[in-house]
């Protein structure tokens, strides 16, 4: 969507300086189509998430103050709210691993209105109704005494309840603020029920009211209004004018899970900052005049691309459901998400060539702004990604991340969990830790470059405010553009759809980026409307842009590889390595754009591959998910027959058991199966180092090199 947006707004001509690719934008600004579909919703989604962020933390600091400790708490009180077989005892702790004041004082906090506690004591059958139509929650009031005469309930569990529900309170003005933007009127509240106790007295407030996952189904037909009807059905509203069979369906179950409050957060931070941009968004595309002007330029850009992104933009999803069940789904997705770090974890190699980035980034920004970024962020890294997360919301978020690190606080002190599920966690918080240093460095490069370009190029009638504003515009966009993104909104549609797609199309992301990139450029060279005029100049913009591209991001990746895999050497003994190194770059630039197009790219490969003398490339791998999956099982058989035949624990034995250990316990340990391996090859001579240091890059990479 952004690389179509700059499409559409053209270029204007091409920046001074030999092998420059830099096309200048139209008075060195972005222009409308960017600045009207692009970027207000991607400033909303920015904006939201340093929010998110904000909020999400001040929650789990509320959370970090409590002794949730190890006991299960039984209400025999709910078993005798009637006589029938609806009601029974209920063990608080059930659904939380035995942390029964987890879900204790997530039952409290849906007792600061009536509203709220109506809904919790009829929704799971722990009160009733009277003959005239009141509550009777006789028996939650003889329950919440006897919390607090056994300890279970104290001042400091009031305190924290009566923070939580502030916390919602301060998001209040937002979500009314965006709700009187589209649908033209404040919402109606409910007053908070003071409470009063032998701790004092309380304020009350409120929290969602959303029904429990576990036993409650919701079916939400349009994707692009979940996040609308979620908080309309979240919010404390006054129930007067509620037809009959909207009340029994709102007495459904709520949810005691302290961890569903982020999720609150997370919707209704969302509307409010969201939801005004989609609409306003919406009403220019079903504009009569632009949509037939948009359809004549590409009568399938609406509904197959500009649509999936604002759903992607508004729902923050970045799966569908493949329709084989949730189950299939998530064991798909689980082996997808521990193949990538078990391939990714340690990996030095992709780990270096994040750096390759720098030249798709030359399409960008002139080759002296990045030298001159470069020396400048070599001197000072600290102070370089510091001044870029304080101007660029959107590069804090990419630097730190660290709504992931709170979330899983939060989930610690939940959850409890066992010293194994902290070992996943760390695994798939940290198992992109190289890629994401290295590719950190590009970044804060390309961001830098980019700022600094635009500093030069606008006009001195704007005011320092305007160019600042512009250039961090810029900078973000340039970021995207050359070095990819991850964020729901930034990702291209075959990456959101459902996992079997996710799994075949892995690791696909960055090239699709890079063809987008190539392709744009491409329509501004070749028309004639942005002032190229001269052939000659095009072609030659041409091959520069599929130098910085492709060629040069594709042999510098494969002499990175190459030289840690050990694999550089005269091959045909003819003592010239230059023929052996024009062949390997060849391939590696067929691959590399083959690369461009995913799945059909790998089809295009097999009669090429065919033909070499390289065994292991003549077939496709339609997932490297489902390819880990078969190494893992393949081993098991193999490895029987090894130890009941008394014959030897081959290299790759090892490492198809780490390979199946990872994918089973989410642990990357398949950088210790690499080492492992490696050191069992040698030690039965299957591999032969050439020297100390071939010993040692093997011992790290875990490759062979052109040993025995």
């Amino acid at each position: 969507m952004e690389s179509w947006v700059q499409e559409m707004d053209g270029a204007s001509g091409v920046k001074e300086g030999v092998g420059s690719a830099v096309l200048e934008l139209e008075g060195g600004k972005l222009g409308d189509f960017y600045n009207t579909l692009w970027f207000p919703m991607k400033s909303a989604l920015d904006e939201y998430r340093v929010q998110q962020t904000i909020f999400t933390k001040q929650y789990s600091d509320l959370v970090a103050s409590i002794d949730f400790g190890n006991t299960e708490i039984t209400a025999n009180e709910f078993g005798m709210v009637d006589d029938t077989d609806e009601t029974r005892p209920y063990t608080f702790g059930s659904e939380s691993s035995g942390r029964g004041r987890v879900e204790l004082l997530g039952a409290l906090l849906h007792t600061g209105n009536a509203s709220n506690k109506r809904k919790l004591l009829l929704g799971r059958k722990w009160g009733k109704l009277n003959e005239d139509g009141s509550l009777d929650s006789t028996h939650w009031d003889a329950f919440e005494k006897r919390m607090q005469d056994e300890g279970h309930l104290t001042k400091d569990d009031y305190d924290f309840v009566q923070a939580v529900w502030d916390l919602n309170e301060k998001m209040l003005p937002l979500l009314q603020r965006a709700h009187r933007d589209t649908e033209g009127y404040y919402f109606k509240t409910v007053k908070a029920t003071p409470i009063f106790n032998r701790f004092g007295e309380f304020r009350g407030g409120y929290v969602p009211a959303k029904g429990d996952p576990n036993m409650t189904e919701v079916d939400i037909k349009e994707e692009i209004n979940t996040m609308k009807m979620e908080f309309r059905n979240s919010l404390p509203k006054v129930e007067n004018g509620m037809t009959k069979g909207r009340v029994e369906n709102f007495y459904q179950p709520l949810s005691l899970h302290l961890g569903y409050m982020t999720k609150h957060i997370d919707d209704s931070l969302r509307y409010a900052y969201v939801q005004p941009v989609l609409q306003d968004t919406l009403k220019i595309l079903k504009n009569k005049e632009f949509a037939k002007k948009l359809e004549v330029i590409d009568p399938t850009i609406l509904d197959e691309m500009i649509m999936p992104w604002l759903k992607a933009a508004a729902t923050q999803k970045t799966y569908a459901p493949s329709g084989l069940g949730a189950n299939f789904d998530r064991i798909l997705a689980t082996i997808k998400r521990r193949t990538g770090i078990g391939i990714m974890f340690a990996n030095i190699g992709n780990a270096f060539q994040q750096l390759t980035g720098l030249f798709p980034a030359l399409i960008k920004v002139k080759p002296r702004l990045l030298k001159d970024s470069l020396i400048t962020y070599i001197q000072d890294r600290e102070g370089t990604n510091q001044r870029i997360a304080e101007m660029s919301p959107f590069m804090a978020d990419r630097q730190k991340n660290l709504i992931f690190d709170i979330q899983d606080r939060l989930n610690e002190l939940i959850i409890n969990p066992n010293q194994f599920q902290k070992i996943q966690r760390w695994g798939k918080h940290h198992g992109y830790i190289l890629q994401q240093t290295f590719q950190g460095i590009t970044d804060s490069i390309v961001w830098m470059g980019t700022y600094n370009q635009v500093h030069e190029n606008m006009p001195t009638s704007m005011s320092s405010e305007e160019v600042m504003a512009e250039a961090i515009k810029q900078a973000d966009a340039n970021v995207r553009l050359t070095q990819d993104s991850l964020l729901p909104e930034d990702r291209a549609a075959f990456q959101n759809m459902n996992p079997i797609i996710q799994s075949v199309t892995q690791f696909t992301g960055y090239f699709n980026m890079i063809a987008n990139l190539s392709f744009t450029q491409h329509q501004k060279l070749v028309k004639d409307e942005l002032g190229f005029k001269n052939k000659g100049k095009n072609t030659e913009q041409l091959v520069v842009m599929y130098l910085y591209t492709v060629v040069l991001p594709a042999v510098f990746a494969g002499i990175i590889m190459r030289g840690l895999g050990g694999r550089i050497d005269d091959e045909d003994d003819d003592g010239f390595l230059v023929d052996d190194i024009a062949s390997a770059a060849l391939g590696d630039i067929v691959n590399y754009t083959a690369g461009l197009v995913p799945i059909a790219g790998q089809v295009l490969l097999i009669p090429i591959n065919s033909l070499n003398n390289i065994p292991w490339d003549d077939d496709i791998v339609s997932s490297p998910g489902i390819e880990s999956l078969q190494d893992a099982l393949s081993s098991v058989p193999s490895i029987a027959k090894t130890i009941f035949t008394d014959g030897e624990m081959t290299g790759k034995q090892i490492r198809d058991v780490s390979t199946m250990v990872t994918l089973g316990s989410g642990m990357p340990i398949t950088p210790l199966g690499k080492l492992l391996g490696y050191l069992r090859d040698v030690d039965r001579g299957y591999v032969t180092p050439k020297g100390p240091i071939d010993f040692i890059r093997g011992l790290v990479t875990g490759k062979a090199g052109v040993g025995k």
